[in-house]
């Protein structure tokens, strides 16, 4: 095996194994919008409650940091199709954000009377 097939195999695990942990940023994702489904608008939380989603908002903000650098490995890796990665950073980004807002809103919510 020559040296650059060799790159090319590494490189290819390497995108495969990147859009993996990519997919498993979506499942998170998909997880807390989940999460955030099973509140009722305008329902008062538990002390609990907020606590709860404080610390998860706090894990779905690491979440995109996290996935802004593992995209931009993945676009370096995959330059061939930038443009189908850029959008693809695009959706991801837009769903995380949304349902950072989301969560904020239900927070923000909690200091409102009734």
């Amino acid at each position: 095996m020559t040296s650059v097939s060799s790159e090319l195999t590494s490189g290819v695990r390497t995108l495969k194994e990147l859009n993996a942990r990519r997919a498993s940023v979506k499942g998170q994702v998909t997880k807390f919008k989940n999460y955030l489904n099973g509140f009722q608008v305008g329902s008062k939380l538990t002390n609990i409650q907020v606590a709860e989603l404080k610390l998860k908002l706090g894990k779905i903000e690491t979440l995109l940091t996290k996935f802004d650098e593992l995209q931009d490995q993945i676009e370096v890796l995959n330059s061939d199709a930038i443009e189908i990665e850029l959008l693809e950073r695009e959706n991801i980004e837009h769903s995380i954000i949304a349902e950072m807002a989301r969560a904020n809103s239900i927070l923000n919510g909690q200091g409102e009377s009734s």
